[in-house]
């Protein structure tokens, strides 16, 4: 799988996911989890998010999807933070071994 694009409005996060497998993917059981960096050096700031995708679906092979990430409460800090343009994030999805990172900006 990989993750082609994330975007997000004024309440959720979203991601692109495509399965570029021959096996179908439990988006229920990627896991997520999202750096902090700062936008003025690029340097990590050491706060680390854990989130979710949250549509409880199956990703069948050669099916791409818009999904919701969630961060919890801290959702909205991360979406303050990329308006803001003061932090940018690293999220990294990892499923059944398999990562991959999208570097989500203002």
């Amino acid at each position: 799988f990989y993750v082609s694009n994330m975007y997000h409005d004024n309440s959720n996060i979203y991601a692109v996911i495509y399965n570029n497998g021959n096996v179908p993917i439990s988006l229920s059981s990627v896991q997520v989890i999202a750096q902090e960096l700062y936008s003025t050096n690029n340097s990590f700031d050491g706060t680390v998010y854990t989130c979710n995708i949250t549509n409880n679906t199956v990703l069948s092979p050669g099916v791409q999807a818009i999904v919701y990430v969630s961060c919890g409460s801290s959702t909205s800090t991360i979406i303050t933070n990329l308006e803001n343009g003061t932090k940018f994030y690293n999220f990294i999805f990892t499923y059944q071994g398999t990562t991959q990172q999208y570097q989500m900006t203002s």
